[in-house]
Parts: C-alpha cells; sequence; structure tokens
C-alpha cells in the first residue's frame, strides 16, 4: 500500500508548482468567519450525536427494566399489583411538558440574527471564486 501511494504522488509532482498572480486571484477566500462557522456546526453535530447516544442508552435500560418486569409477572402474577404501586412512585423520564407557546420569541429572533451575520460574512467571499 506504501509502494502504491508513493507511486501515486510521484506521480503528480513534476506537475507541481507555486500559483501564479492570475490563479490566486481565482482562488476561494473563506477567512476566518467561514472557519469559525464551520466549527460551529461540527461541535453542533457532535453535540447532537452525543445526545441521540444518551437518549438510545436511557431507553434501552426503561425497554430492559420492562422486560425483566414482564418476565417476572409472566411467573408470578400475584406480584403484578406490587410492581404496578412502584411504578406509580418511580420518577418519570418523561421530557417535560412543552413551554407555553405564546413566548415572546427572542430566541427565534437571536438565531435569524446569527444566520444573517454569518451571511454578512460569507456570501461576499463565495463570489471571489
Amino acid at each position: 500500500m506504501l509502494t502504491t501511494w508513493t507511486a501515486h504522488a510521484q506521480g503528480y509532482m513534476p506537475y507541481e508548482r507555486p500559483a501564479d498572480e492570475a490563479e490566486k486571484g481565482n482562488a476561494v477566500q473563506i477567512g476566518w468567519a467561514g472557519i469559525v462557522i464551520a466549527l460551529a456546526v461540527a461541535g453542533a453535530v457532535i453535540a447532537v450525536a452525543f445526545t441521540g447516544v444518551a437518549w438510545a442508552v436511557v431507553h434501552y435500560k426503561e425497554a430492559q427494566t420492562l422486560s425483566d418486569e414482564v418476565a417476572l409477572v409472566e411467573k408470578n402474577p400475584s406480584i403484578a399489583d406490587q410492581l404496578a404501586k412502584i411504578n406509580e412512585t418511580a420518577p418519570s423520564s418523561a421530557p417535560p411538558a412543552p413551554p407555553d407557546p405564546s413566548g415572546s420569541g427572542w430566541g427565534w429572533f437571536l438565531a435569524a440574527l446569527g444566520i444573517a451575520g454569518a451571511a454578512i460574512f460569507i456570501v461576499p467571499k463565495l463570489g471571489k471564486g
């Protein structure tokens, strides 16, 4: 594999040269704003992935517990009432009730403002390519 990669890389070496001024003028320039936005998006993707894994682990454990309870009730139906009482007093992992929809909407405004600010930095740079 190393031999193949080396032969492939050496195949391009004779054609390499620094870009001249005309070629540099046609290059797309992203700038710091593009890098910051790309890193923010990457961080958001990683956060969503970790949230999904955490959600899956919690619900797997709940499903496993429920399966164990069903197996116990199948073996001994007389404990069904006792398990029901325990489950009524156990804390719930259900998500909290959604917020009141008549909120002020500042979160949406700030998100739109952030997207507009990002567009102001990125869109002019895209036209240079």
